[in-house]
């Protein structure tokens, strides 16, 4: 992997954002291993390599807690480092079951992408569609002055999904924006 550093310097800064303060420590394991970071991971018995510890009290993992009414477990997945929509994307698990998917927005660009795929959504929530199935907003709100969101997860298919089926989808997406004028040509009058 060619960016690992780059991931890294990523993990870093984003470990640094979403466990602040102090408070009791909990073990997590970067997986599959530093060298090749994918994954940030409550630590298991199993994991090899070296654990790290980060604070709960004041982290995501306590506010998605609060949120959900659960005792939070989260999975930070370690994103390539130089993606302009980059942002956290972390795994919210309780009694060893995804409960949601979270967004955090990090950055300028982060937080107007996290803030509208909810309204997107919510929106998306509303049609009638028959092909598509979109995740839940189970919520939106703001943790340390950074918009969350979280997701219900998705059932996940093996295969590939069919062209058929493909097809239906994005015409069934494409329609949910209704005829909106579209600018063709130039200046010249007969455009």
């Amino acid at each position: 992997m060619k960016d690992a550093s780059a991931r890294l310097g990523y993990l870093r800064e984003t470990v640094r954002l979403l466990f602040p303060g102090t408070g009791s420590p909990r073990a997590y394991t970067v997986l599959p291993h530093p060298v090749l970071p994918r994954r940030l991971a409550p630590r298991r018995w199993w994991h090899l390599g070296g654990a790290t510890t980060l604070p709960y009290e004041e982290s995501i993992a306590a506010y998605l807690g609060e949120v959900f009414d659960a005792p939070v477990e989260t999975v930070l997945h370690v994103r390539p480092a130089l993606r302009p929509n980059r942002k956290p994307v972390l795994e919210a698990r309780t009694d060893g079951r995804l409960l949601a998917f979270v967004k955090v927005g990090d950055g300028e660009r982060a937080r107007e992408l996290v803030t509208r795929e909810a309204a997107a959504l919510r929106g998306l929530a509303e049609a009638p569609l028959k092909t598509v199935v979109v995740p839940d907003v189970l919520h939106h709100g703001e943790w340390r002055g950074l918009p969350v969101l979280a997701l219900s997860p998705l059932p996940v298919r093996r295969r590939r999904v069919p062209q058929p089926l493909l097809h239906a989808a994005v015409k069934e997406i494409a329609a949910t924006g209704g005829p909106r004028p579209a600018w063709h040509g130039d200046l010249s009058p007969w455009n």
